[in-house]
């Protein structure tokens, strides 16, 4: 049986940034093989790995690519400017650790006396560097180039019995659930898609493009939202908690979801006796938006994995939740629509 630290932990060796997913796809791939009758990855780089059947053609899509940074410039001491991959605030990180593939660093504030009377979103990614222990920009250009990508660097923990701290619970504990889902759909009355997409956090490019090549009947996106059950600025106002279950989406700022297919959703866990939590977001949004926009419509909606801390390298999930919404994504796959 897979098992959710172990997953999470594997993932997130392979993390791979927007733009760049070959790494962690080809680890997905590997541990997917088992459990699929054939896989194919698209032009724009999504996994698609497909269980076949006679039913309802059905998709369900985790994103593999994390955010991350892109180097854009070095100055003459060597410091690293980056671009954003994704959605941060500069000022969040100040002291983060990150890695290129040649080396490690760690973000700093530039002019720290004359920025330190900045607040919040005042600082912007001009305001901060990378620095890797490089004396000279030609020094610093033996281990990274313009173009280089970084990622978060940080261990997967447990915390406690039931909790994990880890860079990139989004969404690598999606793309977990949805290996887990795959494991428990060994037979399905519908043909089934799962399909690892690419560049969510740039806009959710690889749902897309997947969609619109699959042509699903229906459509389950599985990620992550934030947990309302701690008093960091950066959690919206709810009551999603850890531990409370995985959420079935209504809303967010990018998507209404199909009612019927949430009722649906809701029977199921309540007949599997899995707590659920329903999810209304203020902002932010999945790849459920594309898969439900593609073509003419398709009835969409997300599962998805409370966490703490998002867009940060000490991202905090249960993995009861990922547990329960993988047991309630493959019990609904098998059901007959």
């Amino acid at each position: 049986m897979l098992e959710i630290f172990n997953l999470q932990k594997e993932l997130v060796k392979n993390a791979s940034t927007s733009g760049y997913e070959g790494k962690i796809g080809r680890a997905i791939a590997d541990l997917a093989k088992p459990f699929c009758d054939e896989m194919r990855i698209d032009a724009l780089g999504n996994l698609i790995c497909h269980i076949k059947g006679k039913g309802k053609r059905i998709m369900c899509a985790a994103h593999m690519d994390a955010i991350g940074f892109m180097a854009r410039y070095i100055d003459e001491n060597g410091f690293i400017y980056v671009n954003p991959l994704g959605g941060h605030y500069a000022y969040e990180l100040i002291n983060t650790r990150v890695c290129f593939e040649k080396v490690s660093g760690i973000f700093r504030l530039c002019k720290a006396s004359e920025n330190a009377g900045k607040t919040g979103k005042e600082i912007t990614f001009n305001d901060i560097y990378i620095d890797i222990g490089a004396r000279t920009k030609e020094g610093a250009e033996k281990l990274v180039s313009i173009g280089d990508t970084a990622i978060f660097e940080g261990e997967t923990v447990m915390l406690g019995k039931n909790r994990i701290m880890t860079p990139y619970a989004d969404d690598l504990s999606g793309c977990a659930m949805l290996l887990r889902a795959m494991q428990l759909c060994n037979s399905s009355p519908n043909d089934l898609y799962f399909v690892f997409t690419v560049q969510e956090e740039l806009g959710c490019r690889g749902a897309k493009t997947a969609a619109f090549g699959i042509e699903p009947d229906i459509a389950i996106a599985v990620d992550v939202c934030p947990a309302g059950d701690c008093p960091s600025e950066n959690d919206r106002h709810n009551d999603i908690a850890l531990g409370g279950g995985p959420t079935i989406k209504i809303m967010d700022s990018s998507v209404f979801s199909s009612v019927g297919l949430n009722k649906l959703l809701k029977s199921v866990a309540t007949a599997m006796n899995i707590k659920t939590q329903w999810e209304i977001l203020t902002g932010g949004g999945t790849d459920t938006s594309e898969m439900l926009l593609t073509r003419d419509g398709v009835p969409a909606t997300c599962i998805s994995i409370p966490t703490r801390n998002l867009h940060m390298p000490v991202e905090i999930i249960d993995i009861r939740d990922v547990e329960n919404g993988a047991q309630l994504l493959a019990a609904t796959l098998r059901s007959k629509f």
